[in-house]
């Protein structure tokens, strides 16, 4: 079972998204059916091109959400 993550840039230009989407695409076809589990924060850009396409495929997507996004959560000791 590989994980495959991602991080990447937000506010790319439309022409570069479609040519990260195709390149992910062609890297991750070969996981196929393999229980590919790909792991993003699905920030804008490339992380959710990525969780798109891991989804398309039908394979499994982990989501990292920030510690900041939970709200009333506190750091421990």
């Amino acid at each position: 079972m590989p994980r495959i993550g991602i991080t990447g840039h937000r506010g790319l230009p439309p022409r570069t998204q479609e040519l990260i989407a195709a390149a992910l695409r062609k890297e991750l076809e070969p996981h196929a059916g393999s229980e590919l589990v790909g792991l993003s924060c699905l920030a804008g850009g490339p992380n959710q091109l990525f969780a798109r396409t891991v989804l398309d495929l039908g394979e499994t997507l982990e989501v990292v959400v920030p510690v900041s996004a939970i709200p009333g959560w506190t750091r421990a000791g």
